[in-house]
């Protein structure tokens, strides 16, 4: 390890300005999918890292600031430890400021857009791409990707209530699409 290091899960990357954090840390994150952006307005460089059973906030160096006990088995977004969308079995569970809410949902990534909450579940041929009120769990719209065998992936844009997901396929490409939220609705576009 240099003095720089890149963390490359999903579709971002961090980088690390200091060496806090030992290989072992490191080689821990780099295999694990629970890594995903935690800003939230106060804070726009924090990660959140799901690990055995506890959600671990780090800062931009990947230095842990605050952890909270879960019980999941995947994280797939997070606003700081007080807005946490996670995976156990086939239930989303969005852990959130007004308490707990359990959909029966096998979702494989999601992303916080605005006050929505923007999520990806696997079909048999297909992938659906689902807006959730994440107060209640209740699917506001959603949209069908001819995605098959695909694992998704998804990148919030930084300001804009906009995300671009990723569906590779393996040797049949990878499907992109552009999703907007504007209201209770979904706009999708094919890159």
């Amino acid at each position: 390890i240099g003095n720089r290091v890149r963390v490359c899960p999903n579709a971002w990357a961090v980088r690390l300005a200091s060496m806090s954090i030992t290989p072992h840390v490191s080689q821990r994150i780099l295999g694990q999918r629970s890594l995903v952006a935690a800003s939230t307005a106060d804070h726009r460089d924090r990660f959140a890292w799901l690990d055995e059973g506890t959600v671990r906030l780090l800062d931009a160096g990947l230095n842990e600031v605050a952890t909270r006990d879960v019980a999941a088995t995947r994280l797939l977004a997070a606003r700081g430890l007080d807005e946490l969308v996670m995976r156990r079995d086939d239930a989303l569970i969005i852990a959130g400021l007004n308490g707990v809410v359990v959909a029966v949902l096998a979702a494989d990534a999601a992303a916080f857009v605005g006050g929505y909450l923007v999520a990806t579940a696997p079909g048999v041929d297909e992938h659906r791409i689902l807006l959730l009120d994440p107060r209640t769990g209740d699917v506001l719209d959603q949209v069908m990707v001819d995605a098959e065998d695909a694992a998704a992936f998804i990148t919030r844009h930084p300001i804009d209530p906009t995300v671009l997901i990723e569906f590779p396929m393996g040797q049949d490409g990878t499907v992109t699409r552009r999703v907007d939220v504007e209201a209770d609705t979904l706009t999708v576009s094919e890159l």
